[in-house]
C-alpha cells in the first residue's frame, strides 16, 4: 500500500525515508530541474541545499518511496516547482511533442 499526504503525514520522519533520501543524494551529482551540480556541503534550507524531489507530486498520485519517481534537486528549485508534475520527466511525456498538428 503506498502512503498518501493524508493518511501518512509524517512520512518524511520515517526511517525508511530518510534511508532513501540519503541513497538518491548519494547518486545524485545535478539538480534535475536546472542542470546545476548539487553541493552537499550547502547549508540547509538555503536556496542550493541538495533536497530529494517526487517527480510527480505525493499529493498528484506519487508513489512515495519509489525510487524511480524521486531525483536530487536544489531546495530552491523544488520549492519553485511545488507540487506541480514537471512535464519533462513525468512517466506520461512523450519524447517528442510536435510544435503543431501535422
Amino acid at each position: 500500500m503506498k502512503p498518501t499526504v493524508s493518511s501518512s503525514p509524517d512520512w518524511r520522519k520515517t526511517r525508511k525515508w530518510q534511508a532513501l533520501r540519503l541513497y538518491i543524494l548519494a547518486r545524485s551529482q545535478d539538480c534535475h530541474l536546472c542542470g546545476l551540480p548539487l553541493d552537499p556541503t550547502a547549508p540547509a534550507r538555503t536556496r542550493w541545499a541538495s533536497t530529494v524531489d517526487h517527480i510527480v507530486p505525493v499529493n498528484a498520485g506519487g508513489d512515495v518511496y519509489d525510487v524511480g519517481n524521486l531525483a536530487g534537486a536544489h531546495h530552491g528549485c523544488n520549492s519553485s516547482k511545488q507540487d506541480k508534475v514537471d512535464p519533462r520527466r513525468s512517466p506520461n511525456a512523450s519524447a517528442v511533442r510536435p510544435s503543431r498538428p501535422w
